[in-house]
Formats: C-alpha cells, structure tokens, sequence
C-alpha cells in the first residue's frame, strides 16, 4: 500500500483472530545487506491527531520480550525526545530496572524508592538527594567518603573552607582554669544554625583540656577551649577534625 489515502485504512499482517501455530513476520530481515538500510515507522509529518505505537501493549496479555538495539554490534539507541514538554516514561514491576553500563544524565534522576547501582553514582554538577530517606551503608567499613582539607599548623585564625577537614593551631597558651578561643573561617558555614562537628585531639602531658562552646557564624566556626583548674599550662599544638553538615 502506497500513496495517499482520502479515507481511514487499515492494514493488517499476521493479525488473525485465531491462532493455532506460531508466527514469524520478518521485516528487513534478510542477510546483511550490501548498502544502508532504513525502516521508517510513522515517520511523517502529521497535520491533526496523535500519533501512537503499541508494542505488547494493553492487549498483549501474556509475558513478552521486546529487544532494541542488542545485537553485537556499536548501535546508537535514541528513546524519548528533548522537547521542552516531552515525557518519557520507564516502567518496571517488582524485578526492578536493570542499566549495564555508564549512565549519564543532563537532568534528575528521581527514585520513588531505591536506585541501585553495582557500581558507582557520581554527580558530576548539582547534588544527589534523599529528601524522604537515608544514605546508607549496608557493608561493614563501607560509608560516606568525602574529601578532607589538611591545614598545617598556624595560629588562630585558621582557614579551610572544605566540608570536611582537620586544622592544626600553634601559639597556643591556655593556664589553668582558662580559656582560649580558636577560630576556623569557612566559606561553608552560612550562620549561627549551621551545625559543625569537631573534634579535638594533642595538648600538653598533665593539661586537661576540653572542648568549652562552640559557636558558628557566617564564614566562621570560633571553639573556645578550657583548661581544668590546677592542671598544667597548655602550649601544645591542637588539632581540629571538623565537618560541616548542612
């Protein structure tokens, strides 16, 4: 059939209500060809209506199999389209969805409930986010890795303007039943409700000291540290870990 049609056609293959044997229709299907070839599907131009494909869909009742582009060979699949309104919809019941291979992405990629990846899923701009569940580690000694700024010894103001990372302050001096305020400036931290954890380590053999107050502000994290009453003078370097968490 060919041409143009001035009234509504249909075109029937294989398509006989009863079915006793198996069927096989072949299209473009012969041994490989000498030149290119195309198969063009409702490929024109359309001027009213929609434009619909079936493929073992509402009215195929028993299980199928439906392949696209898996020979051996370096196919190029193209699925869905980049117009600004346009969906693409990919389903799966209770087997989930299985991707082989490097997925990118130059948009979301929203999970309603678990995306599983035996490998690795790297943001390479923008963030990936839990906003109803949780990042976990379900292997002992497998966790969130993140990179860690290391500040050499310095006195007080420090700066290290990385999520997470460890600070070195020198020049310290903290008497007995004192206090000394030791500042990290950080890009990060965007207000007093900002949360920072810390951690501090060294200090002077016979020193007791101790983490005081911790107070956060725009671009800063200020840690007054104190001295036990009849303990030692501290002058000893002080080490910070720290991680910005919001």
């Amino acid at each position: 059939m060919n041409g143009v049609a001035a009234a509504a056609q249909v075109l029937n293959i294989a398509s006989g209500s009863i079915i006793t044997g198996d069927q096989t229709v072949n299209i473009l299907n012969g041994a490989t060809p000498g030149a290119s070839t195309t198969l063009s599907i409702m490929n024109g131009a359309a001027s009213a209506g929609t434009q619909t494909i079936n493929m073992l869909a509402s009215g195929a009742t028993r299980a199928g199999v439906v392949n696209i582009g898996t020979g051996a060979a370096a196919h190029a699949v193209t699925i869905g389209s980049t117009n600004t309104t346009a969906a693409t919809t990919i389903q799966a019941g209770s087997a989930g969805i299985t991707l082989t291979g490097a997925v990118t992405s130059s948009a979301n990629i929203t999970s309603g409930t678990t995306l599983v990846s035996t490998t690795s899923i790297t943001a390479t701009l923008g963030d990936i986010t839990a906003t109803n569940g949780n990042f976990v580690a379900s292997a002992a000694g497998k966790g969130i890795v993140v990179p860690a700024a290391i500040i050499s010894a310095g006195a007080t103001p420090q700066t290290s303007n990385a999520r997470c990372g460890q600070v070195v302050f020198s020049g310290v001096s903290i008497a007995a039943a004192a206090d000394q305020t030791l500042v990290i400036s950080n890009s990060t931290i965007t207000g007093a409700t900002t949360v920072v954890m810390v951690t501090m380590s060294g200090g002077q053999t016979g020193s007791a000291l101790s983490i005081k107050s911790i107070t956060n502000s725009a671009g800063s994290c200020s840690i007054v540290v104190t001295n036990g009453t009849g303990a030692t003078t501290n002058t000893a370097n002080l080490t910070f870990s720290y991680m910005v968490l919001n």
